[in-house]
């Protein structure tokens, strides 16, 4: 499109420019032309909108690669369900020197989703997968009940099922328990 020769511009009441086919038919008003005044409100709303989005999304993506990379790294894999919920989770386990940390493989939270405290935990009979069980249980892995407290007392019921070198892992964690660790802390004066 050929730009008109300024003497048309102005007697048409049109800007110099032409108006590019996806902006609207923009006017004069007051001297200025109302698309521009349209583009300096709608520019910091998307760049506001772009950086609002942008921070709420990059902590989620932070939380969900830490589960999926370090936890997993450095834990054992297994499959849980707490008592009264129907679904087995995948997720980890990690080791401390008195607690166990269950981490939920998909979640946004960058800590344990439960901790147990090693004096209080204790793991039940053994026993092999059955009916929907066997869906989700790889050959040779086996439900284990176990029984906890967590940090604020409260008592925590599952089941985990594991692998055998995984359960062997967890019952020699279990009891090569110290003495220090097993009596209970004095608090000193």
């Amino acid at each position: 499109m050929r730009r008109p020769p300024l003497s048309l511009a102005v007697a048409s009441g049109r800007s110099r420019r032409p108006a590019p086919e996806h902006y609207p038919v923009w006017t004069v008003h007051h001297g200025r032309d109302r698309w521009k005044e349209l583009s300096y409100v709608t520019a910091p709303i998307g760049v506001i909108l772009g950086v609002v989005a942008l921070l709420i999304l990059l902590p989620v993506v932070a939380a969900v690669l830490y589960r999926l990379v370090f936890v997993r790294r450095n834990s054992t894999s297994l499959l849980s369900k707490r008592a009264g919920e129907d679904a087995w989770r995948y997720g980890a386990v990690r080791y401390t020197d008195t607690e166990v940390e269950f981490y939920r493989l998909l979640s946004i939270r960058f800590r344990p989703d439960v901790r147990l405290d090693r004096r209080t935990l204790e793991l039940g009979k053994r026993r092999q997968p059955t009916g929907t069980e066997l869906d989700i249980a790889e050959e040779g892995e086996i439900i284990v009940p176990f029984s906890g407290q967590d940090r604020s007392g409260g008592v925590v019921d599952g089941e985990l099922c594991l692998g055998p070198a995984e359960l062997t892992a967890m019952l020699s964690w279990v009891e090569a328990c110290s003495i220090e660790q097993v009596r209970p802390r004095r608090h000193r004066r």
